[in-house]
């Protein structure tokens, strides 16, 4: 399962565009994604993005597609830190199968 294809499956009904929405709270979980936030993944690029995930008890997948030094996404405390949009989707089989794997 690709990024579309698991945005797709959480959000059935959701146009395309939303894809990139950010900043996620408990409140903002529990209703619209069928699943519970340490049972969800965001990807953010943005520190107030990367800020609220965490917050709101998500493993946050931060991607530097910008300026930002690395430590300003890792310093609101993602959990990985990828350099590229590109590295992270050559990444996602891998991430999907040891996430899968994982005995809770």
């Amino acid at each position: 399962m690709g990024l579309q294809q698991a945005y797709q499956y959480l959000h059935p009904d959701a146009p395309h565009s939303t894809l990139h929405a950010s900043h996620p709270t408990l409140h903002d979980l529990a209703p619209h994604h069928r699943l519970a936030p340490n049972c969800s993944i965001v990807v953010e690029n943005a520190p107030l993005g990367v800020q609220a995930a965490v917050a709101a008890g998500v493993v946050t997948i931060a991607v530097n597609t910008g300026p930002l030094p690395d430590s300003a996404l890792l310093d609101e405390g993602a959990n990985l830190l990828f350099p590229s949009m590109q590295a992270l989707s050559d990444a996602w089989q891998t991430l999907l199968h040891d996430i899968q794997t994982v005995k809770v």
